[in-house]
């Protein structure tokens, strides 16, 4: 059975569509501009970036090239329907979980869960280029929640975070976080064991 996600705490509230939609621009500018153009990216956040800006546009680019405007045109009816396509097999595959975006009051950051078996995932983390500080805002409002619920719900957290000082961060923030390894197509992978698979290690180590 699914652990249902926690309720947001105070400060914070569950996303509405215009929180979805401001979400969104943030998404895109990211992957599209700041991974690639600033030095805040590690190298594995910029070649992912690029990949997915220059391989589309170089492929159809390539493709007009060599057949003409025609050509072109049905290579991007091609694409946009391949990743039509791809929308639909990710929702397929995320049915049965829940999914909570949580939002700070003053709309500046959102942090996405999902909820599947024995374990919650933090799926995504985004913020306005205006409110510099306002993810970490987020984190310390929601984070001591989702531990404490984990606990209670006896299941497992995982996460995927982008660099080093970001995993470092959330080990703080969630106690009993651990590094698993390199995530793919970049970062950290990191889990929380459930308060049930901790014991389990506490007993084993004293033996």
């Amino acid at each position: 059975m699914t652990a249902p996600l926690p309720d947001p705490p105070a400060g914070v509230h569950l996303a509405t569509r215009s929180d979805r939609i401001r979400e969104a621009g943030w998404v895109f500018r990211s992957l599209l501009w700041e991974r690639i153009f600033t030095r805040r990216s590690t190298s594995g956040q910029r070649i992912f970036s690029l990949a997915i800006v220059l391989i589309p546009l170089g492929t159809l680019w390539y493709i007009g090239w060599r057949d003409g405007i025609r050509g072109l045109i049905i290579a991007a009816l091609v694409l946009l329907a391949v990743l039509a396509l791809c929308a639909g097999l990710l929702r397929r595959q995320q049915r049965g979980t829940q999914t909570r975006v949580y939002v700070l009051d003053d709309h500046t950051a959102t942090l996405t869960m999902t909820s599947n078996g024995d374990y919650w995932t933090i799926a995504g983390h985004n913020r306005s280029r205006k409110a510099p500080g306002a993810g970490e805002r987020l984190q310390d409002q929601l984070l001591p929640t989702v531990s404490v619920a984990a606990d209670r719900a006896d299941v497992g957290v995982r996460l995927t975070a982008a660099a080093p000082k970001l995993a470092d961060r959330y080990a703080h923030k969630l106690p009993g976080l651990l590094m698993i390894g390199p995530a793919v197509p970049y970062g950290i992978q990191m889990y929380r064991p459930s308060l049930t698979q901790r014991r389990a290690i506490s007993v084993d180590e004293l033996q």
